[in-house]
């Protein structure tokens, strides 16, 4: 979109949030382990002044204290979405800690970016959000562009030891057969130091596998610099937003194995199409 309405970005990034707020609460802490507050002997308790990571309102406070900060400044929070705050001609989207300036005029937003530093302790991370959250995108000439995740990819190939040199795959998945939890299945035979994918079976090592072999063809490039694979997207020039939505009930039961519960769940999604890109989403309860 910003590419679209030709908008400035920025990416900033709000140091330790949740610890910039006022704890609202009134909490002691005892001094930590080695720490000396009174040579007296007397036992001492620390008074929390600003919020921690942990606390059951810490998110909340924070937000709060965000909203504040933003409303002195002319924002205004978005109904639908409270993480949104909107301006005339700027709007800053705010998820925990990571946020996204866009705005009609490039010096209203370097303004702003001054104006929060004032408030927040922030960190002007990028001059684009091109690379927010490791997302890299390439723009051509004819209007496609194309995003991959290059840093991703090559902390997950590291982590699953002697496949970065595996045969590869042009598709993620087998599409033959669905997996279950499998837990009479045959054991798994690697030991990867992965915390997501411990206490598998056999048939779950060979899918994390495929999937590696898919990662290795994605990050092949054509010439130095251009990947060869990635979401390639095509903007267009006029059209608005576009939804699509779909559910399955139970659409797996009896497809693997029929007394596996998971077999029954129920999956919806929706796709997002605005100019072209989509955005999509695929949820199980």
């Amino acid at each position: 979109m910003s590419k679209l309405h030709k908008l400035h970005t920025r990416s900033i990034d709000f140091v330790l949030a949740y610890t910039q707020a006022e704890v609202k609460s009134v909490l002691y802490l005892h001094p930590p382990a080695g720490i000396i507050l009174n040579t007296n002997g007397e036992d001492m308790v620390l008074k929390l002044r600003t919020d921690l990571y942990g606390l059951k309102d810490a998110r909340r406070t924070w937000w709060e204290h965000l909203s504040e900060g933003l409303e002195k400044i002319g924002f205004r929070h978005c109904n639908i979405d409270q993480c949104i705050w909107t301006k005339e001609g700027i709007v800053v989207i705010v998820y925990v800690d990571d946020g996204l300036v866009f705005g009609n005029d490039e010096s209203a937003v370097e303004v702003l970016v001054k104006e929060l530093q004032k408030s927040f302790d922030i960190t002007d991370e990028w001059k684009t959000v091109e690379e927010y959250l490791g997302v890299k995108i390439d723009h051509f000439q004819n209007r496609t562009f194309r995003m991959y995740q290059p840093h991703l990819m090559k902390k997950i190939i590291k982590a699953i030891s002697g496949m970065e040199r595996a045969t590869k795959h042009k598709i993620p998945a087998a599409t033959s057969s669905v997996i279950t939890k499998d837990k009479d299945g045959k054991a798994r035979q690697e030991n990867w130091n992965y915390r997501s994918v411990i206490d598998l079976r056999a048939i779950h090592e060979a899918a994390v596998q495929h999937i590696i072999r898919y990662l290795l063809i994605t990050q092949e490039r054509n010439g130095r610099h251009t990947p060869a694979y990635g979401l390639n997207m095509r903007r267009a020039m006029t059209g608005g937003l576009e939804v699509y939505a779909d559910a399955s009930f139970g659409g797996e039961w009896n497809s693997a194995c029929d007394e596996e519960p998971t077999s029954v769940l129920s999956r919806t999604g929706y796709i997002n199409e605005y100019a072209n890109p989509p955005s999509y989403r695929l949820r199980s309860p």
